[in-house]
């Protein structure tokens, strides 16, 4: 018996073991309160989204909510047909059966490990591509001493090529080295109880090779976009605008061009003129040096902005002296308004009543 074999017996027993204490332990009940959570915290976001007419991204959280329901009802799934095939326990499998189960492995994948010490069997995929994106060899990692736990085993990516949005996303049905099982999830359960490492193996293996639009964590048309700061829509490479103030990532959207110099900037480093009300960054923006107002430069006067500029031009001509020929600025001001016809008729205006009888 070589040292492969060797491992696979002590590790086929030590399974067996884990299977029969299984059968022992009450049946794990859980409901899916944490996704409850999230479809709540969905549907806030939704509302907030609407509020502010961000279209964009009420559609966005509208398919991750629809993610979440449609998750929820599959774990709701699986905990009723637990609870109903609870009392069909399957027999115990033979050791021998567990044995052969584990040796079959090393002829199907070229890459194949077996460690008792740590309770893991190891297997490695072949590179995975799904639709032209090459997402490279997946380690599958199966802890049989966690087996029944909510996890498992876990997916590993060996050469990560992650989606730009999200580091933990090596692939589109897993995040954090978790895996989105789907309508798999029964089948992969079954398998566990029932010692088919092979079957276990070979459906989390098809799940990796097969793209579900609609239920991944970032689709594949989305792999290479980034969330936009301000609506949280993903942005292609080629759609991409960066504030030149903070450099956060923008939206053609939500991307603000400031009047004055032509920069884009988001909602939280651009500001109004508070004269005119069209945007402008904070550096083309300057206080009025009497009331404080944020004006920009077309506005601005004088340092005054155009409600304190008008205000000091009617104190000026109140305050101004009197001309020589006895005429206020406002009067100077009223006559430039209305001014006479002619000469005779300003001398027949202010002549005495006595000399235009005559």
């Amino acid at each position: 018996m070589n040292p492969i074999q060797k491992q696979a017996l002590r590790a086929a027993g030590m399974i067996r073991r884990r299977l029969a204490e299984r059968r022992e332990e009450p049946t794990p009940i859980q409901l899916p309160e944490d996704h409850w959570s999230e479809m709540q915290r969905f549907i806030r976001q939704i509302q907030q989204a609407q509020r502010h007419r961000w279209h964009r991204a009420a559609r966005r959280l509208t398919d991750d909510l629809l993610y979440q329901i449609d998750y929820c009802r599959s774990r709701l799934s699986d905990l009723l047909a637990l609870l109903r095939q609870k009392s069909e326990s399957p027999a115990l499998p033979a050791l021998k059966d567990l044995y052969q189960e584990i040796l079959a492995l090393q002829e199907e994948y070229d890459e194949f490990d077996v460690d008792p010490k740590t309770g893991e069997i190891r297997v490695t995929t072949e590179p995975i591509v799904l639709q032209d994106l090459r997402l490279g060899q997946f380690a599958i990692r199966l802890h049989w001493k966690s087996s029944g736990g909510t996890s498992p085993y876990n997916i590993v990516a060996l050469e990560p090529h992650p989606a730009a949005s999200d580091s933990s996303v090596t692939h589109p049905h897993v995040q954090s080295e978790r895996l989105c099982e789907g309508d798999g999830r029964a089948a992969i359960r079954t398998a566990l109880d029932q010692g088919r490492l092979g079957d276990f193996f070979q459906i989390v293996t098809q799940i990796l090779s097969t793209y579900a639009e609609g239920s991944a964590y970032v689709e594949l048309d989305q792999w290479y976009g980034e969330s936009c700061s301000d609506c949280g829509g993903l942005v292609d490479e080629d759609e991409r605008y960066y504030c030149n103030r903070c450099e956060n990532l923008l939206c053609g959207e939500c991307s603000t061009s400031c009047e004055h110099c032509g920069d884009g900037y988001c909602s939280g480093c651009i500001s109004s003129c508070q004269t005119c009300q069209e945007p402008h960054c904070s550096a083309c923006l300057e206080a009025c040096a009497k009331c404080c107002r944020a004006t920009c430069p077309h506005c601005l006067q004088d340092g005054l902005c155009e409600r304190c500029y008008e205000q000091q031009q009617q104190d000026d001509r109140k305050d101004a002296p009197a001309d020589p020929g006895g005429q206020s600025p406002a009067q100077r001001d009223a006559e430039a308004e209305f001014p006479a016809i002619d000469q005779g008729t300003r001398t027949a205006a202010t002549a005495p009543k006595s000399l235009v009888a005559v």
